[in-house]
């Protein structure tokens, strides 16, 4: 496989990656993110477009609410319907 970075993140003792990658298992699998810390071994996650998209949104999500329930002096509201 190989790994082709579109977008790096350096935050603080770690990186974020993601980009596009060659030669998956399954061929829709063409993206990746990989979450880099200093002296970890990186964790890579293989995923299609969508799920790489999905992953922002309900990260950027669960942000949003976090950031609103302190603005609100409120503690974050569970929005995930159970099972």
């Amino acid at each position: 496989m190989h790994y082709i970075p579109l977008c790096i993140q350096p935050y603080r003792d770690c990186k974020f990656i993601a980009g596009r990658v060659e030669g998956a298992k399954l061929a829709i699998d063409d993206c990746y993110i990989e979450f880099n810390r200093d002296g970890e071994e990186p964790t890579i996650i293989l995923m299609t477009r969508d799920e790489l998209l999905a992953v922002a949104w309900v990260a950027t999500g669960a942000v949003w609410g976090m950031i609103q329930a302190e603005r609100l002096g409120e503690e974050p509201q569970n929005h995930v319907p159970e099972d």
